[in-house]
């Protein structure tokens, strides 16, 4: 059995000593390097407890000698049973177990970790393991340590450490253009005394960071949107103003539709811009009803 590379186990020491874990599962013991540092990183920090999870199927599942028990707690078992039955939840989890199906239980992995807690997979980028190149993208957003820098190393083999984080899932493109274009016209209609035009302008700018702008369909969309979201603003404030003027009903359900059709148009163009920024997944479906 070939042990996780030097620099790796070096990592996740530094990582549980920076992070001062309450509770770490490791799944699959092997040499016990990681085993052991992880102990050494806990003692260090003089809190947090270590549960290892191993089957010992690599030793035709008897015990190999090697095995030592101090300073944690040990549970026989593989990788999918004890994910399955334990109702604990981690800080950190270390993968370097089940190499043939730990891709296919990534979603169990990330129920049993604390929200901002670190999991960290092993052999990611291993030709041996093709398989686990598929947690990389079902969770795209982690760091990737697979350089080696001297013949010695292993490195190769792929580290891959992912954080839990609670900041909110983005909300799609087309939403984000839609308060764009929503947040330029207040920024331009209103009065000082009705919004802070500072924070406004913030909200702009963080909109605006979302935005490709070198997607020229994209930004013509945006224009477009902007457009039809004016005279939206414009159908409304009829309405207001007609209220207040004790129009007609008839006439105040003339304006309604006219916005309702400009809202239909509105939801055309969000859709354009779910097409071009490839997430068709958000297109919007208007049932024909007279709320559409």
């Amino acid at each position: 059995m070939i042990e996780i590379d030097e620099c790796h186990v070096s990592f996740i020491v530094g990582l549980i000593r920076s992070a001062k874990p309450y509770l770490v599962l490791e799944l699959g013991y092997g040499t016990g390097l990681t085993t052991k540092s992880i102990v050494y990183a806990l003692l260090k920090n003089k809190r947090g407890n270590l549960i290892v999870v191993d089957n010992f199927k690599d030793w035709d599942y008897k015990k190999p000698e090697h095995v030592f028990f101090e300073d944690f707690t040990f549970v026989e078992s593989d990788e999918k049973s004890y994910l399955e039955f334990t109702d604990k939840h981690f800080d950190v989890i270390v993968c370097d177990a089940d190499h043939k199906n730990t891709d296919k239980h990534v979603d169990m992995l990330l129920n049993r970790l604390n929200p901002n807690g670190y999991i960290i997979f092993h052999d990611v980028t291993n030709s041996n393991y093709p398989n686990l190149e598929n947690i990389i993208r079902k969770l795209p957003n982690g760091f990737l340590f697979n350089e080696s820098s001297t013949k010695n190393e292993q490195c190769f083999r792929g580290l891959y450490v992912y954080k839990k984080s609670t900041i909110p899932i983005p909300i799609p493109i087309c939403e984000l253009c839609d308060r764009l274009t929503i947040a330029q016209l207040k920024k331009e209609r209103l009065d000082n005394n009705q919004i802070d035009k500072n924070l406004l302008q913030k909200q702009i700018d963080y909109y605006t960071e979302g935005v490709d702008t070198n997607n020229i369909k994209l930004v013509n969309l945006i224009t477009s949107l902007y457009h039809i979201n004016s005279l939206m603003w414009d159908a409304e404030h009829d309405i207001r103003k007609g209220l207040d003027n004790e129009l007609g009903y008839e006439e105040i359900g003339k304006r309604a539709i006219h916005i309702r059709d400009l809202n239909k148009q509105r939801v055309s163009i969000k859709n354009e811009i779910a097409e071009v920024t490839n997430q068709q997944e958000f297109i919007d479906c208007k049932m024909n009803h007279v709320s559409s």
